[in-house]
């Protein structure tokens, strides 16, 4: 009797030993299950970081008590030449701050409210000298939203542009720009992304002569 049982004692035991080697298995691998993987996030370009594509509200720019960097980069060949912002909604008088194109680069540094109803233009340079070439920085083709890529082509089909900056609660704020010239002569000026604006629009052929109603 008992040397018949022998065979499925045996047996029995190397199936619990099978059973709990797969049981261990099981454990230590997560039960079969793979672990989800996490996306890695879409990092942000660092050349337009602190771009303000997005429309402030208009009172909390004008609430700010702060200032704000603007720091315009530019594309294009046109070392040297200067850069005006200027604003003609001040309550005091109007403001206006020039700088000078330096390896592509200026900056101007202003009361963050100041910023609202904010337009730029660029200035020729040769020599050193200033001449008589003036382009004002279109900041949206008509018809243009905010954020997207404005192209040469896309800027010479606009019939109309607009050039006041709906402005920023940013402390630095960073402004990318396009610029042709030849020789130090400037033809033609636009952010690149567009950014938004307020104010009204410009018939696109006045770029060279207009002052822009930013009101």
């Amino acid at each position: 009797m008992h040397e018949s049982r022998t065979p499925f004692i045996i047996g029995a035991i190397v199936f619990a030993v099978i059973f709990a080697i797969g049981a261990i298995l099981l454990a230590q691998t997560g039960g079969g299950t793979a672990a989800p993987v996490t996306p890695s996030p879409t990092p942000t370009p660092s050349a337009t970081e602190g771009t303000p594509t997005e429309a402030p509200k208009k009172e909390d720019v004008e609430s700010d008590d702060g200032t704000t960097v603007v720091e315009l980069r530019f594309t294009g060949e046109c070392e040297g030449c200067l850069v005006t912002a200027r604003q003609t909604n001040s309550p005091d008088s109007e403001q206006e701050f020039t700088a000078t194109i330096t390896e592509s680069v200026t900056q101007v540094e202003l009361p963050t409210p100041n910023t609202y109803g904010l337009y730029f233009e660029v200035r020729g340079t040769t020599g050193g000298v200033e001449n008589d070439s003036r382009q004002l920085v279109v900041l949206s083709p008509k018809g243009v939203d905010p954020g997207t890529a404005v192209s040469a082509a896309e800027l010479e089909k606009a019939d109309e542009v607009r050039a006041c900056w709906a402005g920023t609660t940013l402390d630095t704020a960073v402004v990318e720009l396009k610029v042709t010239a030849n020789n130090g002569e400037v033809s033609a000026a636009w952010a690149d992304p567009a950014l938004p604006t307020v104010g009204k629009a410009v018939a696109a052929n006045r770029t060279a002569t207009a002052s822009p109603d930013c009101s």
